[in-house]
């Protein structure tokens, strides 16, 4: 191939690019404002399925190799069963005891929230840690932000 080719095949490439971009900027494929504000409620929906009572929890200081509990209320606000799935934390010191496998529409159930520090006694300062309800089919039912300070004893 000569070089004139090459140029050629490049810049016809180029410009193909350029039209894809230009378009892109231009909003071609983007949904219109409703409709995406529509996307974000079906999103909300999904997000809502059950609802804690609290979203956030916050274990203050906990001595050294410390444990603390606090109770979680979880609540189906579906009109159907919910199947639970796997619950996935941040960190290897939290857990979730007492989370149902099934629960029936508008039902709630009361599940101990844990955090222990008993197998990582040479941590200290602050930990932001995320737990994640998940449905039989994947689905995230929820997420809970847990923050806790470990301090000297």
């Amino acid at each position: 191939m000569r070089t004139e080719e090459v140029s050629n095949d490049f810049a016809r490439i180029s410009w193909l690019s350029v039209v894809v971009l230009l378009g892109s900027i231009a909003g071609c494929g983007l949904p219109n404002r409703s409709s995406r504000s529509s996307d974000l409620e079906k999103v909300s929906a999904g997000l809502t399925k059950v609802q804690l009572s609290s979203n956030d929890i916050d274990f203050g200081e906990l001595k050294k190799g410390g444990r603390a509990e606090r109770e979680l209320v979880i609540r189906n606000t579906t009109e159907t069963e919910i199947v639970f799935g796997p619950v996935e934390t941040s960190c290897e010191c939290l857990s979730l005891d007492g989370c149902p496998k099934r629960l029936a529409a508008g039902q709630s159930v009361t599940a101990k929230l844990v955090v222990d520090f008993g197998h990582e006694l040479d941590f200290m300062g602050g930990l932001d840690m995320e737990l994640k309800g998940q449905s039989g089919k994947g689905e995230r039912l929820f997420t809970l932000n847990v923050r806790a300070t470990v301090v000297q004893p």
